[in-house]
């Protein structure tokens, strides 16, 4: 069961995610992510919590939230193709003076045992192509991109 201390971390996870991702990123989809806590993020978050399709993994050091994974199981990406359940990973946070200790892979691991009781067989998640950090952990993790996602915005 998630305790109110957890959602506000899992709120504070995906506004800091959401910072990090704007910074130095003036593209269309990132300007709206949000800065603050506001509604969307409560109603996304409040959205993993006693679900069986979807978990919540925090990791603490000193009984403190210092990293978050949150992932579902849903339809693939190329579900024109694979028409199978996935398992997807939506967000993983680890603050950053925490980064690079292992503690991604810890709640990855988990999340991946989690999914294969559930009896899904491939796991899918996506980040920012800038993001190179994250390019660097998914694929010390053996995440391998499959599909490039392009936009262009009409004027």
């Amino acid at each position: 069961m998630t305790s109110k201390t957890d959602l506000d971390y899992i709120i504070h996870s995906l506004v800091a995610a959401a910072r990090e991702i704007k910074e130095g990123n003036g593209d269309h989809y990132t300007h709206r992510f949000p800065v603050a806590e506001n509604h969307d993020t409560w109603s996304f978050a409040g959205s993993y919590l006693n679900r069986g399709d979807r978990l919540v993994l925090l990791h603490h050091e000193k009984q403190e939230p210092v990293a978050c994974l949150l992932c579902r199981i849903t339809s693939s990406a190329m579900s024109e193709i694979y028409k199978e359940a996935v398992g997807s990973i939506d967000l993983c946070w680890v603050e950053p003076e925490y980064r690079n200790t292992g503690i991604a892979g810890e709640l990855v691991k988990n999340a991946e045992a989690w999914f294969m009781k559930k009896g899904i067989k491939i796991v899918e998640l996506s980040y920012m192509a800038k993001n190179q950090g994250a390019a660097q952990v998914w694929e010390k993790l053996y995440y391998r991109p499959f599909r490039v996602y392009a936009y262009k915005k009409l004027k």
